[in-house]
């Protein structure tokens, strides 16, 4: 058990047990070799440059089929065979698990009221493939890399990165701003004071709803 501070212990699993540890709605994070991923870690300073979601293809055998739901450059949104996905980047994918339930506090002008807030794993999964088809956000990606560059980013005010549209409007899906969009949709903030459209990949795996597991070989 790691402490707040504390590096993040590895854990390898090969494929072939991690697969029946697997639950629907599971979050993997990847921490890409390529140029562009170089750059999405240095900006999200962070060792993560890609995230998707976990789901289970309707399989009429015992074992389920499992996907990962992903924005992906060049391809937009999709779904793909996990396990291939694991041979192409293994050692590289994390498995990281949101709460089952959390509570919330707010005060509603005469009390503080508590309310739990539980984990829908299908209906976010779902969420994401009503997003599959769409293209990858380039433009997204240009606005978030604005809102971080010298002397450019004290032109933009600060509610644009930590306040949703109105309805909470994503526009230009990638695939943490997709990943992100999907929780909060059921009502699950993975992170306060951060917009979806502005989440990157590692700030999704500081979120406190989310243990890391173990890494897919």
């Amino acid at each position: 058990m790691t402490t707040k501070g504390e590096l993040m212990k590895e854990i390898l699993l090969p494929w072939i047990s991690a697969k029946n540890f697997l639950h629907e709605g599971d979050v993997l994070l990847f921490k890409g070799k390529g140029v562009m991923s170089y750059f999405i870690k240095r900006a999200g300073e962070g060792k993560y440059s890609h995230v998707g979601l976990v789901s289970a293809h309707p399989s009429n055998g015992s074992d389920p089929l499992w996907e990962c739901v992903e924005f992906s450059e060049w391809k937009g949104g999709r779904t793909i065979n996990l396990e291939r996905y694991v041979k192409q980047n293994s050692g590289l994918i994390d498995i990281y698990r949101p709460r089952d339930i959390y509570m919330n506090s707010f005060f509603n002008g005469k009390e503080i009221v508590d309310e739990n807030i539980t984990f829908q794993p299908k209906r976010i999964t779902n969420f994401m493939r009503k997003l599959t088809g769409l293209p990858h956000g380039w433009k997204r990606i240009i606005w978030i890399a604005q809102h971080k560059l010298p002397f450019l980013r004290l032109l933009y005010p600060i509610e644009s990165i930590i306040e949703n549209d109105e309805n909470n409007q994503l526009v230009y899906p990638v695939c943490s701003t997709a990943v992100s969009y999907a929780f909060s949709r059921t009502g699950y903030q993975l992170l306060h004071n951060r917009a979806d459209k502005a989440t990157e990949p590692s700030d999704i795996s500081r979120s406190p709803l989310l243990s890391y597991l173990f890494t897919i070989k």
